[in-house]
C-alpha cells in the first residue's frame, strides 16, 4: 500500500523564519493511507524495511506481510543475518517487510499472527512452540 507523507508546522514556526532558514528545526510527520479503510477498521499497514520494493517479484527478494489480531513481538534477518525487524506490533497493525532471502522469523504470540509471503498466505501452527513460531522463508 502507498504512502503519502504530510509534515505540518505549527503557526509559530511559519511566522519565525521561512522553512529554510531552520534547516535542523524538529517537525511533525503525519502518514496517512493513500486508500480510505473500511469505516470499522483502525488498522495501518507500515512498511518497516525495504531493500527494494520487487516489481513482479525480484530474483533473491521475497515480501512478507504480517497482519496482528494481538500484541505480538517480532524479528525478521534476511540472507545476511541483517536484522530487517525487531519489535513489539500492537493488536490490529499491520507490517511489510522486504529482504534477501531464505528470511528468518521469530513471532512471539504466533496464534495472533497472520503471515502472507509472496502474496500466499502461510499457516503458522505447525511452526509455534510455546507461543513462539520460528521459520525460514525461501
Amino acid at each position: 500500500m502507498a504512502e503519502i507523507r504530510v509534515e505540518y508546522a505549527s503557526p509559530q514556526e511559519e511566522s519565525k523564519a521561512p522553512p529554510a532558514a531552520q534547516p535542523d528545526a524538529p517537525r511533525a510527520e503525519t502518514q496517512i493511507p493513500a486508500a480510505p479503510a473500511a469505516p470499522s477498521s483502525t488498522v495501518a499497514e507500515t512498511p518497516v524495511a525495504s531493500a527494494q520494493q520487487p516489481s513482479g517479484g525480484a530474483a533473491g527478494e521475497g515480501r512478507i506481510r504480517l497482519e496482528f489480531d494481538s500484541e505480538s513481538w517480532v524479528e525478521i534477518r534476511d540472507a545476511d543475518g541483517k536484522t530487517l525487524m525487531s519489535q513489539l506490533n500492537p493488536a490490529g497493525s499491520r507490517r511489510v517487510i522486504v529482504g534477501r532471502r531464505p528470511l528468518s522469523l521469530v513471532i512471539g504470540n504466533g496464534a495472533a499472527v497472520r503471515l502472507i509471503y509472496n502474496d500466499s498466505p502461510i499457516d503458522l501452527k505447525p511452526y509455534i512452540q510455546i507461543e513462539v513460531a520460528r521459520l525460514t522463508l525461501k
